[in-house]
């Protein structure tokens, strides 16, 4: 016979649910919610109302007994907000040790350089450009030297859209086009 005035339902606080959600403005907030829903605004508004108080009671309760500015009001601050003064702990972890295990995770034993294209020119794959060569190369290019632009469409074949001049031996040889 209770069961029809009084509904018991069940309510479950946890820790993660801030220090002043009890079980009653837990079952409120889900009535607000259900409301807001139901688009029954002005009922929503005035349990807001309801649980604001509710809210700053247990506020009040809690910190009423410690005086202001106190070291003990300051301890329950950073209780309740989480920040408890805590001095840094030494990491379990060495920086060296997080290194050899990344490099170690990043790292494929069974890599293979991919085979080179037949078409490569392989003699050209040890070739080293150094400053000096490079200054060298452009300093013997004639000033009406025309630059040869290769464009590779995608069936595979090539067409110069300028005619080559002599002076472009470098890079053909080599196998270093434009892009």
């Amino acid at each position: 016979m209770l069961h029809s005035f009084y509904h018991l339902h069940t309510v479950t606080v946890t820790n993660k649910d801030p220090y002043f959600v009890t079980p009653t403005i837990k079952s409120l907030l889900r009535k607000r919610n259900k409301l807001m829903r139901k688009s029954r605004v002005a009922e929503a508004q005035s349990l807001t109302k309801t649980i604001r108080e509710s809210i700053a009671i247990r506020a009040k309760v809690t910190f009423s007994s410690s005086k202001r500015g106190s070291k003990e009001l300051w301890e329950k601050v950073r209780q309740v907000t989480g920040k408890n003064k805590t001095s840094s702990r030494p990491m379990p972890v060495t920086v060296e040790q997080l290194n050899r295990h990344f490099s170690a995770i990043s790292t494929d034993p069974h890599y293979l350089p991919p085979p080179t294209k037949s078409t490569a020119n392989t003699s050209a794959l040890h070739y080293h450009f150094t400053e000096y060569s490079t200054f060298r190369a452009l300093e013997q290019i004639k000033p009406t030297a025309v630059l040869l632009v290769l464009t590779i469409s995608p069936t595979g074949s090539s067409k110069s859209l300028h005619p080559s001049s002599t002076d472009d031996t470098l890079s053909c040889r080599t196998g270093c086009h434009p892009p």
